[in-house]
């Protein structure tokens, strides 16, 4: 800690003080010196002025090295000061053991404690208590782990990818490894209410499988989540580039990419050009047109996320 008279401890510039002294010992010294030769008297006068102009010069100097000091002075306590008062956000380095933790009152395990104890779970009744809105995806969520994807997933472990929000919801994303199968995202809301799982977008969950889209048995789906990447593919239905936005869609449920495409005109639209993101999860509405399914082309009648989360 530095104290306030700091400054004070900044070394005198003695050589001044020495060599003014000196000059003034010089000067009355010279007033006393009457044995000295005529030739003695003509070089004194003959070089008289090149003290003073030496003495200026070393003045010059001195005052420059105590500006030097000076200033590195006030550096260093403009630096401790924004050390103190947080003034270097930009090269601070998050610790993820206190990301989790809320500042206002919270009710229930942490974000980062709901998601271990999800990924731990060895029940259907645990889980339930573990994620949002279990009246409407308890029964899938049963389903997913008794006899889908998830009866035969084997958990490696987890951990904390990113934080994230979806309209006013706030989560905590991690990445859940497994041994057997492409890696999950589990979403775990941040809020002081109650920490909850996601199973949805755990689940990558929607209301009609891909296949059947692609099969052309089902011809719309009112939700499915992908990754979405800015593509330019215009053909067929979907020739006029001027009217529709083309996505390249993946998912790690699909071996193929799939080809999307939206209205210009949808309010989503710009939302979506907005994004600072090559890649994004998105939650959508698609329908096929006039068998557009056949070459793996749809129609994104809705954006309902962009992410797999959705805030209600």
């Amino acid at each position: 800690m530095i104290s306030d008279d700091a400054p004070s401890r900044i070394p005198e510039p003695r050589r001044r003080t020495r060599f003014a002294s000196h000059g003034t010992a010089h000067d009355t010294t010279q007033g006393h010196r009457t044995g000295r030769s005529q030739s003695s008297g003509s070089r004194r006068r003959r070089g008289g002025r090149r003290p003073g102009l030496v003495q200026v010069k070393k003045e010059w100097v001195i005052s420059a090295l105590i500006g030097a000091l000076l200033l590195m002075a006030v550096a260093g306590f403009w630096v401790l000061g924004r050390m103190h008062s947080g003034g270097n956000e930009g090269l601070m380095v998050v610790d993820r053991s206190a990301a989790s933790t809320p500042l206002e009152k919270w009710h229930g395990p942490i974000p980062s404690v709901v998601a271990e104890r999800f990924v731990e779970a060895k029940s259907h009744e645990e889980r339930m208590g573990l994620i949002r809105n279990p009246g409407q995806v308890g029964p899938t969520m049963e389903a997913f782990f008794k006899s889908g994807p998830g009866a035969t997933e084997r958990i490696q472990g987890f951990q904390w990818l990113t934080n994230g929000s979806s309209g006013g919801l706030a989560f905590e994303t991690y990445t859940v490894e497994l041994a057997n199968s492409p890696a999950r995202l589990l979403s775990v809301s941040v809020d002081p209410q109650g920490a909850k799982v996601d199973f949805e977008c755990y689940a990558r969950w929607g209301s009609v499988p891909l296949g059947d889209l692609l099969s052309g048995k089902a011809p719309e789906a009112a939700e499915v989540r992908v990754i979405l990447e800015p593509g330019g593919y215009y053909l067929y239905a979907f020739s006029d580039e001027q009217k529709w936005l083309h996505f390249k869609a993946t998912s790690p449920d699909l071996p193929e990419t799939l080809d999307f495409y939206l209205d210009r005109e949808d309010p989503s639209a710009r939302d979506i050009q907005g994004s600072q993101s090559r890649f994004f999860p998105a939650t959508l509405a698609i329908r096929s047109v006039n068998g557009s399914e056949k070459r793996r082309q749809f129609e994104v009648t809705a954006v309902k996320a962009l992410e797999w989360v959705e805030p209600n």
